[in-house]
């Protein structure tokens, strides 16, 4: 049986490199592939090589050595402030941490630079985020619609039922907002008309 998917799997391939050499699609300089002349295919052990002009083929880095990723959604201000956006991103690494999302949080200009993550803690699909600043002065529209984007990033990420969000270990408090010991954030679904 190994014998026949070998030969199968080897007649596949003979197949593919004899329609790829043979298409008829080359260019003016007479060569097929890439402008400059090569062309990219995939040897049998999965690496990539590099077809070049005078027909030597160069291994190029396997596929397998690239860094891993977490695709993550951040939550961030709309272009008028009326509410929130979601957007894909990406984290590099095996793994989603809080300080991954605080940067993203930085990078989309929901928390301020220089913001860190204090501590964060999962219990019971309960999280605690302790970041050591938040922004201060945004008004009652702008932190409502800060602390949604913290905790439908958070919620989401990490799959939470809810988030405790503490500044220097004491509950979010603002001129505006002020979050008792009982206060949690949930996962908002109504992101997007948050300042209307």
């Amino acid at each position: 049986m190994k014998k026949i998917s070998l030969f199968i799997l080897g007649a596949m391939l003979a197949l593919t490199l004899t329609a790829c050499s043979g298409s008829g699609n080359e260019s003016a300089a007479g060569t097929s592939g890439a402008a400059n002349g090569a062309a990219a295919q995939t040897a049998p052990d999965g690496v990539a090589v590099q077809q070049t002009e005078d027909g030597l083929a160069d291994k190029m880095k396997p596929v397998e050595d690239a860094e891993p990723a977490q695709i993550i959604t951040v939550y961030h201000s709309n272009d008028d402030a009326t509410g929130a956006v979601q957007t894909l991103d990406g984290l590099d690494g095996d793994a989603i941490t809080a300080e991954g999302l605080v940067d993203k949080l930085i990078e989309y200009g929901v928390l301020d630079e220089g913001t860190e993550v204090v501590d964060f803690t999962i219990s019971d699909k309960v999280g605690t985020l302790d970041l050591s600043q938040v922004p201060s002065s945004l008004g009652t529209s702008g932190e409502l619609i800060m602390l949604t984007c913290i905790g439908n990033t958070f919620v989401e990420n990490f799959e939470l039922d809810s988030l405790k969000l503490l500044v220097n270990g004491d509950n979010y408090s603002s001129g505006h907002i002020e979050q008792g010991d009982d206060d949690y954030l949930t996962y908002n679904s109504k992101y997007k008309t948050l300042g209307e």
